[in-house]
């Protein structure tokens, strides 16, 4: 009897996610010249096959076509809908079981997809994509150990896979095993020259390894990438700007975060990194307008407060600076200071 290996562990501190599957990688197949193939975006076959579910002696093949339509026009409940139905009938069929695991995958129910996927798998071994899928599966419930294995069977079945090795790259920059994460990321890039992702988890991992340099010009690599993209990712310009400011380059940094903050306006994090590289460039009125956006758009977050406050001290805004600081201390729970550094007074 088949029996499930999941295990549900604590809590998930890096994540992949359904968006980290890359457009530009396309649609994951368990094979070659599968109904996806002939049918992405197609409403006249989907008609056809809405037709064919009427008629018992072609219900299941339409079932199955139909739930390789609704995964190549990411009507990922759809899928489930109707491959679950095929399913009924092909309770074996390990690509029905794939195409279950991947829908399921998609729309983050990771559980029930790292179950479909491991009894498609134990049917038939040979799918390096289910493999990668699953191994997303795991990572998401925490599994890294088994994440890893199954990313390196799907390198094993399937060595061309870039995105494979991209996500083993982003285990191994999350355990620290950089040198391994650097490599992994090349290998994607070798693969695919045009991979934004890899090339920016590659300006991060080099960064790691102090070869700032080297992480500069990945950058701005992934950056040229990007914006050739028609949904470019905001990380580029923010991983760089970030960068930047470390090497105390913010009048650089500046007018990356800025783009970054176009791309996704309400993002706190960029917020506060702004007004931080406007402190650097001594501009304290730019900087508390950043600031003031952070703590508005997330009120609930502890260091945009702390650094308005810390801002209104510099101001001489005292009684502003211990509202401030006050709240940062009670969303940090317990009114613990941060290393000391939450006074109040006119000394930097």
């Amino acid at each position: 009897m088949w029996r499930c290996r999941l295990v549900v562990l604590g809590p998930i501190l890096f994540h992949f996610s359904p968006s980290d599957i890359s457009a530009q990688q396309g649609h994951p197949l368990p094979y070659q010249n599968s109904p996806a193939d002939s049918v992405q975006g197609s409403t006249e076959e989907e008609r056809a096959l809405l037709r064919a579910l009427e008629d018992p002696a072609t219900r299941v093949e339409a079932q199955y076509r139909l739930a390789w339509i609704y995964t190549a026009t990411a009507q990922w409940q759809k899928a489930e809908d109707v491959i679950s139905r095929f399913l009924t009938a092909r309770p074996q069929s390990p690509d029905g079981l794939y195409v279950l695991g991947y829908a399921l995958f998609r729309q983050g129910k990771y559980p029930q997809s790292a179950v479909a996927l491991q009894k498609s798998l134990q049917i038939k071994n040979d799918n390096a994509d289910a493999h990668k899928i699953l191994a997303l599966d795991y990572y998401q419930l925490n599994q890294t150990d088994l994440a890893e294995q199954e990313l390196r069977t799907a390198t094993r079945l399937n060595p061309q896979l870039a995105e494979v090795h991209y996500f083993l790259g982003r285990i191994y920059y999350s355990q620290n095993r950089f040198e391994q994460a650097r490599r992994a990321f090349e290998r994607a890039i070798q693969l695919d020259s045009q991979y934004v992702k890899a090339y920016d988890n590659l300006g991060l991992t080099l960064d790691a390894l102090n070869r700032a340099d080297e992480a500069v010009e990945t950058y701005q690599k992934a950056i040229e990438l990007n914006e050739r993209l028609p949904l470019p990712s905001k990380w580029p310009y923010f991983n760089l700007g970030e960068l930047l400011m470390k090497g105390n380059r913010s009048a650089e940094s500046i007018p990356l975060l800025e783009k970054a903050l176009a791309l996704d306006p309400g993002w706190t994090k960029a917020h506060v990194k702004l007004g931080k590289a406007w402190l650097q460039q001594g501009k304290l009125e730019e900087a508390l307008k950043s600031f003031q956006t952070a703590v508005h758009l997330d009120p609930e977050s502890p260091d945009p407060h702390y650094q308005l406050g810390q801002l209104y001290r510099k101001l001489g805004k005292l009684e502003a600076a211990q509202r401030e600081l006050r709240l940062f201390e009670r969303l940090r729970g317990g009114g613990k200071l941060v290393r000391g550094e939450a006074k109040l007074s006119n000394e930097e």
